[in-house]
């Protein structure tokens, strides 16, 4: 299965732990998270190797932890080295999306990232949107340039983001078209 390749490989031992007896997998810890259940986060985790096999997960930043600001989003994920997971959920449609990515450096109104950034729809459908490999266009971090729009964004191009958070975090929008 292209969505969740690594998922056959995870339920196997889970089938002979149910049905066999067998030990129980821990391979799998329950995130920090009030978005992901524990469900979501193994499906989460299936779309690739590196999530599957990455254990337990650092929480970088929660609104709920942090506060609902730009900067302190900025604060736990700038510069942080390695495949990082954005989830988000929609306050009015409770729909959760998200985000990962492999670059989380500041670029002025300039992409970065790689063809391991992918998009998520993760409830009420699980989707994943990988690299179509047409674009460059991975990942924009944007906090300092006024001359181009601050904020979060993923695919697409400037102002016509995939998936973007505006640095006043009120404005977020998800885009249908895939061009990742």
């Amino acid at each position: 299965n292209e969505t969740v390749p690594c998922l056959p490989q995870c339920v196997g031992p889970r089938l002979a732990q149910a049905l066999l007896e067998a030990p129980r997998q821990n391979d799998c810890p329950a995130p920090m998270s009030r978005v992901l259940s524990r469900g979501l986060a193994f499906l989460v985790r299936g779309v690739g190797e590196p999530l599957w096999a990455s254990g337990s997960w650092d929480l970088l930043y929660a609104d709920w932890r942090d506060g609902r600001a730009f900067g302190q989003l900025l604060r736990g994920v700038l510069n942080y080295r390695g495949l990082a997971l954005l989830i988000i959920r929609a306050l009015t449609s409770q729909e959760v999306f998200g985000a990962l990515a492999d670059c989380w450096e500041e670029g002025n109104g300039v992409f970065g990232g790689s063809s391991d950034c992918l998009l998520l729809s993760v409830w009420p459908t699980f989707q994943v949107y990988r690299s179509t490999g047409r674009s460059k266009n991975h990942v924009y971090l944007n906090s300092r340039n006024k001359k181009v729009p601050r904020g979060l964004g993923f695919g697409g191009q400037l102002g016509n983001f995939r998936l973007w958070v505006s640095s006043d975090m009120e404005d977020c929008t998800a885009s249908p078209a895939d061009t990742v």
